[in-house]
Formats: structure tokens, C-alpha cells, sequence
């Protein structure tokens, strides 16, 4: 589908999108400032009219990620069509994985894992870091993959594979989309697919 990685589902609904992705309160309120958080975000509308809305005046007032939207720029800007290329593995994503299984060795992190890490913050316009423990280092690099690879379908797996999503959870702002039930080490695992148990009956996803 044309939208299924960029277009309308990225956008608010006063300039025709469908309001399916945006922020969270608490991950934008905490997210370091600075050209990333100015690349990443959109924060200000601009409709067919010319009329420019700021984000808390929409209906669903959140900052919307503008890396999934189109340059508003583009002659189909608030057409549903889209030619953005997918990305679907960036550097940063390679060198924040080097990073970090780096540091779950027992060597630790080294000074290439160092480098991987700092120059993602350096471009983000951040201080580097030294000198940190392994499990200190290990954080960093999670907290990094957060802000450099919002909306890029990672962040939901990194909290899989570190059982976090609780914790994570529990830090959503009450105005935000709440889970609709408790979150339990069931939710780590995809279903057994509902194909497969048609075809053995003896097969349940509720287990």
C-alpha cells in the first residue's frame, strides 16, 4: 500500500490524514533537543488554505513524526500517493547494534563501540559519553535506538527482546492511548497463526 509507510496514516486529519501514528507525550517531552528533534517531529500544519496550525490546536494534539510524512514541498504533499524510498536499514541502526553487542561481551565496549555511539550524538547535536560501565553503555545505547529510530519499527522489538514494555508503559502520559489490558509475558510473543490452528487442532494460541 502506498501509506503503509509514509503518507496520510502519518498525518493529522486537518490536512487529510488519518491520524493513525504520533507521538507519545512523555517519549517528545523527553526527547533531547536539537537538529534531531527538529528533523524527527512535526510540529506546525500547514493546510491547503494556507492556514497553519500549531500541533496543540489539532484535534488529536501531538506532535506528528515528520520523518514519515512528505516535504511539504512535494507538488503531491496533500495528495494519499507517495514515492518516499523505505529505509530499510540505516547505518545508525548498524552502528548502535555493534555498540551495544559490544558491551554485552566480556571484553566490553571498545573503542570502535564508542565511536558508533558517539558520532550518532554528535550529529544529533549531544555530548559524548566515556568512561561508562557496561551496563551504563548498554542503556545509552538502547535510549539512543529510541530517539534515532522512532517510527522505523525497531523500538517495539528492542522492548521485547530487554522485557521492558512495561516498564515503558508505565511512563505514557495519562492523555495518551493506554493499553487496553495489562501487559504479561504473553505479549512478548507473536500468536501461533490462526492458519496453523485450523490445520491442528491441537495447537492454542491462549496457551
Amino acid at each position: 500500500s502506498l501509506n503503509a509507510m509514509y503518507g496520510y496514516w502519518a498525518y493529522p486529519g486537518e490536512i487529510g490524514g488519518w491520524d493513525v501514528v504520533f507521538a507519545e507525550m512523555t517519549f517528545y517531552n523527553e526527547f533531547p533537543e536539537g537538529p534531531r528533534k527538529t528533523a524527527t517531529f512535526a510540529t506546525t500544519f500547514t493546510k491547503e488554505d494556507g492556514t497553519v496550525l500549531n500541533w496543540k490546536e489539532l484535534k488529536n494534539p501531538r506532535p506528528y513524526y515528520k520523518k514519515l510524512m512528505k516535504s511539504e514541498k512535494a507538488p503531491n504533499y496533500y495528495n494519499h500517493a507517495s514515492q518516499i524510498p523505505m529505509r530499510m536499514l540505516r547505518y545508525s541502526q548498524t552502528a548502535l547494534t555493534y555498540a551495544e553487542a559490544k558491551a554485552r561481551t566480556p571484553e566490553g565496549p571498545d573503542a570502535l563501540a564508542y565511536k558508533c555511539l558517539n558520532d550518532i550524538r554528535t550529529r544529533a547535536g549531544l555530548d559524548t559519553y566515556s568512561e561508562l560501565s557496561n551496563s551504563d553503555f548498554i542503556d545509552k545505547c538502547v535510549q539512543e535506538r529510541a530517539w534515532e529510530l522512532c517510527g522505523e519499527r525497531v523500538r517495539w522489538f528492542d522492548m521485547v527482546r530487554l522485557e521492558i514494555v512495561e516498564e515503558v508503559v508505565a511512563k505514557k502520559d495519562p492523555a495518551d492511548n493506554q493499553p487496553m489490558h495489562a501487559i504479561t509475558e504473553k505479549d512478548y510473543t507473536f500468536p501461533i497463526p490462526i492458519h496453523d490452528e485450523l490445520l491442528n487442532s491441537q495447537l492454542n494460541s491462549e496457551r
